[in-house]
């Protein structure tokens, strides 16, 4: 699980970017960045779960 905390932390750096793109001219909320964040944890969660079977 530790192994997967960096990928983890490299995919929340890049959200606030994708946010603030010229496609997004709406700012995100907190909130809707804490939704993201926590989908995108689960979903590596996943994965790593996936890999280690």
């Amino acid at each position: 699980m530790n192994e997967s905390m960096p990928l983890n932390d490299y995919y929340v750096s890049t959200l606030p970017v994708e946010a603030s793109s010229p496609r997004h001219p709406a700012p995100r909320s907190s909130a809707h960045r804490r939704t993201v964040r926590r989908a995108v944890a689960s979903r590596l969660h996943r994965l790593a779960d996936h890999l280690d079977s």
